[in-house]
């Protein structure tokens, strides 16, 4: 290899090294929860917006969790949403008992996932232009690079 394409192939590895430290740290700072957990509950719901006759439908996912980055959560059990992975609805393919980290949002919106009436709440979603992605090592050395986990004790199975 000649010193000019060692020299470029060291810059295209730093860029890409400060490249995927800023996402994390950007991804800590815009989003509202911040996770690993492992996949438990993965329920597909029709979403009725208040005054729409139609169905969005979305999964309902719950997850165990193990470590918050970012969040007031106060459970091991973490509930998100998020669209269908399909038909460019943007939604993001988890997987039953796969563990993840997960970069979510909080929106609030008027909907009932039953029917039952309209409530407005807040809750948690992702889609797949956010950061989530299945647990790998790299990641969490670079989250824990920028912010120190809170290790989630998981509570104990009844008799």
């Amino acid at each position: 290899m000649n010193k000019k394409n060692g020299l470029f192939l060291f810059l295209t590895i730093s860029v890409i090294s400060v490249y995927a430290c800023d996402t994390i740290k950007q991804e800590l700072k815009i989003r509202d929860a911040v996770f690993v957990g492992k996949v438990i509950s993965l329920e597909k719901i029709c979403f009725k917006e208040k005054y729409s006759t139609r169905c969005l439908y979305l999964y309902k996912v719950k997850f165990q969790a193990e470590a918050i980055y970012k969040g007031k959560i106060k459970s091991d059990t973490i509930e998100i949403f998020t669209n269908e992975s399909s038909d460019g609805m943007h939604g993001f393919p988890f997987k039953m008992q796969t563990k993840y980290i997960v970069y979510s949002y909080y929106r609030r919106s008027f909907y009932n996932d039953s029917e039952g009436p309209f409530v407005k709440k807040k809750y948690l979603f992702v889609h797949d232009k956010t950061k989530t992605c299945e647990y790998n090592e790299k990641e969490i050395k670079e989250l824990n690079k920028h912010r120190k986990p809170k290790i989630v004790k998981m509570r104990e199975s009844e008799p």
